[in-house]
């Protein structure tokens, strides 16, 4: 008498196995339990197959955290046998599954089992990971450039390889804290000012006024670009974090009867790139206003901003990317601004952290960052002499009649 085929798991850690049910939506996780002799199962309440691997690996650390497990057979290892570097990556980003930064992670952990996939070192243990296995990773990732959605290719920049050595140390010392028979990461990553090429290209105050004029040129009406060079100005926001502020009640940013805006949406954790509550410009609480939503809807202004930075003829080679308001904001900030403000200046850039509860209640207290604020609001009117209408009124600008000469001044 035939016995039914046994069906073959989707992925499996341990003794842990992932299936697909007929007729059920959600993936099911199954192992035999030696204690009552049978087969157990659980649903993942997941329908998508990445986040059931993730239920199973949570699954397996809970119950059999500290085992190590061979990742191609599932057998135990015998005991002192080594820990394989892609089972304590694979632990790591489960571990992490839940914070906003996982997507980061996983990217820069990727870089790390691509480059052991291509130079065939997927059976290296967290043991053999040392200075010289580092620097080959370097060197190997320095000749692979990023290529752009459309295709363009430019350099790997050596801040981006380290961050993936950042993420490696963390998944080492995770293994480690979990397995007293495994050692430390035995290498360092380099520090931040070792490896980061500071762009130092700024624009001065006429050039950003350029940048005004462009967005406003009619009839083009490039009215992302626009509200991203605004809300810029005016928060020195990082770029990337920019596409995330919005008006919407819901969001808990924008408070008109305080004129004061809060970087971080509601339901966002902090990270290191700190996100604060800064006073807005008296300028931009018109316009703030009338914004019914997210400020800046696309995902991404780097095309726009490219085209540009191309009529405008800023310097290529990364000196001159959207990071570029909020660097040479900082700079004219810091010249319209005494020496005993300059805390101001790094609390507004998230340089700095502010206490519990300063971040609760001063920045809606009259006089908080009030420095850098009357700095910012003087630079915005010197735009404006410019630039009318940068901040005042949408698409008003005729450019079509105006010259530049040599320093960015209008002829």
């Amino acid at each position: 008498m035939s016995s039914k085929k046994r069906q073959k798991p989707l992925y499996s850690r341990g003794k842990f196995e992932l299936h697909q049910r007929p007729g059920r939506e959600n993936f099911e996780i199954r192992w035999y339990e030696p204690s009552i002799g049978r087969q157990r199962s659980r649903s993942t309440g997941r329908g998508d197959i990445r986040e059931a691997k993730q239920e199973l690996d949570r699954l397996y650390l809970e119950k059999e955290a500290g085992q190590s497990v061979c990742p191609t057979c599932r057998r135990p290892w015998e005991e002192n046998r080594k820990f394989l570097l892609t089972q304590s990556m694979i632990d790591y980003v489960t571990a992490r599954a839940g914070r906003t930064s996982i997507e980061a992670i996983e990217a820069r952990l990727a870089h790390v089992h691509h480059f052991m996939k291509a130079t065939d070192r997927l059976s290296d243990a967290c043991e053999d990971i040392d200075e010289e296995w580092v620097d080959a990773f370097r060197e190997y990732n320095q000749e692979i450039p990023i290529v752009s959605p459309t295709g363009k290719t430019r350099e790997r920049a050596p801040a981006t390889i380290n961050n993936s050595v950042i993420q490696l140390v963390a998944s080492i010392n995770f293994s480690h804290r979990r397995r007293d028979t495994l050692y430390p990461a035995q290498f360092k990553a380099l520090k931040p000012d070792e490896v980061n090429r500071t762009p130092v290209y700024r624009s001065d105050l006429p050039e950003i006024a350029r940048m005004f004029l462009y967005a406003m040129e009619q009839p083009v009406k490039r009215a992302n670009l626009l509200n991203f060079l605004r809300i810029s100005v005016l928060t020195l926001i990082r770029p990337e974090h920019a596409h995330y502020i919005s008006t919407d009640p819901a969001a808990k940013q924008w408070y008109s009867n305080r004129s004061v805006m809060n970087l971080l949406p509601h339901g966002i954790a902090q990270t290191r790139k700190r996100r604060g509550i800064v006073p807005i410009a008296r300028q931009a609480v018109p316009w703030l206003d009338s914004v019914n939503g997210v400020i800046v809807p696309t995902d991404s202004v780097q095309s726009a901003w490219s085209t540009m930075a191309a009529h405008l003829g800023l310097p290529g080679d990364g000196q001159a990317g959207p990071k570029l308001i909020r660097r040479s904001m900082a700079t004219l900030v810091r010249r319209r601004i005494e020496e005993y403000q300059i805390t101001e200046l790094e609390l507004f850039l998230g340089h700095r952290p502010g206490s519990a509860v300063t971040d609760l209640y001063a920045p809606f207290e009259p006089g908080y960052l009030s420095g850098v604020l009357a700095a910012i609001e003087s630079i915005i009117d010197d735009i404006e002499v410019i630039a009318p209408g940068a901040f005042h009124r949408d698409f008003t600008a005729d450019c079509s009649n105006v010259h530049f000469i040599s320093g960015g001044k209008i002829a």
